[in-house]
């Protein structure tokens, strides 16, 4: 309210239930939709941003490529410690691993889960999309990491 716009939360498919793509397919769904009824709030379908912490902040960096691909990008985005990279290994993850919050093995399991019987998703750049071959197609992006996190190095690369 106090920043004068709309937000709309996305209740997107989970895994293990429902596997990659599913929680992709819904993510992109929900920025067209609304687009499509963005007049109906008042704003223009061109001032549609994405967001997301963590495995949302994936979900909308690999959203916004691929409207970008499709000549509709949003308008920004706005990503909170976004995991990137799901092939290579970075310093935070050997320094941030343990005992804090996330842990190689966690990531791993949850992993497991999303990628249900494509385990060897883990290259595609819809899973990790800083293997996007342009990333040049990204819109204005607000990026922030956090300092003890094993996603950090990931996040701004």
């Amino acid at each position: 309210r106090d920043a004068g716009v709309q937000v709309l939360s996305v209740a997107y498919r989970l895994a293990p239930e429902h596997p990659f793509p599913s929680g992709l397919n819904d993510a992109v769904a929900s920025v067209r939709w609304a687009r499509l009824h963005a007049a109906a709030w008042g704003i223009t379908a061109e001032a549609v941003a994405v967001g997301g912490d963590s495995a949302g902040a994936t979900l909308a960096a690999v959203v916004a490529h691929q409207l970008a691909r499709e000549g509709h990008a949003p308008d920004a985005q706005i990503l909170f410690y976004p995991g990137t990279d799901l092939m290579s290994e970075r310093p935070s993850q050997a320094s941030y691993s343990h005992d804090l919050f996330l842990s190689v093995e966690d990531r791993a399991w949850f992993y497991q889960h999303y990628l249900g019987e494509e385990p060897m998703a883990k290259g595609d750049p819809r899973v990790s999309p800083l293997w996007q071959k342009d990333l040049s197609l990204s819109p204005p992006t607000v990026l922030c990491t956090a300092q003890l996190d094993m996603l950090r190095d990931e996040g701004q690369a």
